[in-house]
């Protein structure tokens, strides 16, 4: 309120705190509105009380210290009772578990998670680990790449005795042997079965054949239809001419060529070539040299074969001179020192 306006356009003003019991009075008297409705600072909710208001939050929130503004409120950090995790839920909390544990039915304590007791696909054993599970299989079986399922182990180690096959059997191994042979006692090893020893009903001559036999005739007969009997043959083809260079032998309603002693027949199957003994083998310390069905041993020039005939020794020569007590004790000294050395070699 102003008076009346004095010289020079001054007025005298009422206080400021007459000013406002005058305008609130004013507000309850003319106008009737709430405090919030004339305008507030609060960030969240206005509630009037009386000729003045207060600020409130939303749930979740908590007012600050300018009674106007509003923060998060944070039942956590105020307290709980959760035993490993708590979080924040609007203006409570809730507990929750770390990784490999399951919260238990007070909704504040944690036990260890059983991930196999949940199901799994393991084809044999699972085994819990930590917050997941590992699969894992029985003696004799290992785990597939898939990592659930399993397949019979391979027993047989590499550098196993086996002669032949090796036989996985669970957590062991056994030896097999080949078609046509047999394991022999010390269950690794094995021979070649001999069928025809163990009986046949061949008329003359029982082969090994694989796994099986077969019968064959003496020389002037033919095996018959039935494979087993023989019956004297009615033509000698050998008589009736043949390209045999050695002999021929007669072979059912035909012939074969076979060669003499000391030769082995060619390729062609008719001619035949002496057989070259040294190639097949021998231990002559220098030169082989084939003889008929055999061979002989020689030394390279200098040398002479010892008594063993495979090896050879330095042949120790006499020299002339002037000199005839050196030449006979030189001589004399030769010959022992060969005399040793052919000792040493048949030793």
């Amino acid at each position: 309120m102003a008076s009346q306006p004095y010289d020079d356009h001054v007025f005298y003003v009422e206080t400021y705190g007459v000013i406002e019991k005058l305008t609130s009075k004013f507000r309850e008297t003319l106008c009737g509105l709430e405090p919030c409705a004339q305008g507030h600072n609060c960030q969240h909710i206005c509630v009037n009380s009386g000729d003045s208001y207060n600020c409130k939050c939303r749930p979740g929130y908590i007012l600050n210290l300018d009674k106007k503004t509003c923060s998060r409120s944070d039942p956590c950090a105020r307290g709980n009772d959760c035993q490993h995790i708590c979080i924040n839920s609007d203006d409570s909390y809730t507990c929750k578990c770390r990784v490999g544990y399951v919260l238990n039915v007070d909704q504040k304590t944690c036990s260890r998670s059983d991930p196999c007791a949940h199901g799994h696909d393991c084809q044999h054993t699972c085994v819990n680990s930590d917050d997941s599970y590992i699969c894992k299989c029985r003696v004799g079986y290992v785990l597939n790449p898939d990592k659930k399922t399993c397949s019979r182990s391979d027993t047989c180690p590499q550098g196993h005795d086996c002669q032949h096959v090796c036989f996985s059997t669970g957590d062991s191994y056994m030896c097999k042997c080949k078609m046509g042979y047999i394991l022999n006692p010390d269950q690794k090893t094995c021979s070649r079965l001999d069928l025809c020893a163990k009986g046949h009903d061949c008329q003359h001559i029982c082969v090994h054949s694989d796994d099986s036999y077969v019968c064959e005739c003496h020389v002037g007969y033919v095996l018959n239809a039935d494979q087993k009997t023989c019956s004297r043959s009615s033509s000698d083809a050998c008589a009736k001419g043949h390209d045999c260079q050695h002999i021929c032998v007669n072979s059912g309603n035909s012939y074969i060529c076979k060669c003499r002693v000391g030769y082995v027949l060619n390729v062609d199957q008719k001619t035949c070539s002496r057989s070259d003994a040294c190639a097949q083998g021998h231990d002559c310390q220098h030169v082989c040299i084939n003889n008929g069905v055999s061979y002989t041993c020689k030394c390279r020039e200098g040398y002479v074969l010892n008594t063993d005939q495979k090896t050879c020794s330095q042949e120790m020569r006499s020299e002339i001179t002037e000199d005839a007590c050196m030449c006979e004790a030189q001589i004399v000294f030769q010959k022992k020192v060969q005399s040793t050395i052919q000792e040493l070699s048949r030793k």
